[in-house]
């Protein structure tokens, strides 16, 4: 019977650390969906100081002497 109890335990263990294993990888993978705020469509007042680039995501004033380029 002591037999049948250990390979019980044994067999317990890995099932519980797998189980385990599988919630922390789930709870750290998990990441909120972040909505991003309705932005203006319309060209800003300062359109004449700035170049509008259209691209997938809608326009985008770039100003005429950017002080950084960032490109994704």
């Amino acid at each position: 019977m002591s037999g049948l109890k250990n390979a019980v335990y044994r067999l317990i263990k890995p099932l519980l650390l797998m189980a385990l294993s599988f919630l922390l990888t789930l709870v750290a993978c998990h990441s909120p969906v972040a909505q991003k705020p309705d932005l203006p469509t319309q060209p800003s007042a300062h359109s004449s100081e700035c170049r509008v680039v259209q691209h997938r995501l809608g326009e985008t004033c770039i100003p005429l002497q950017p002080q950084r380029i960032i490109a994704l």
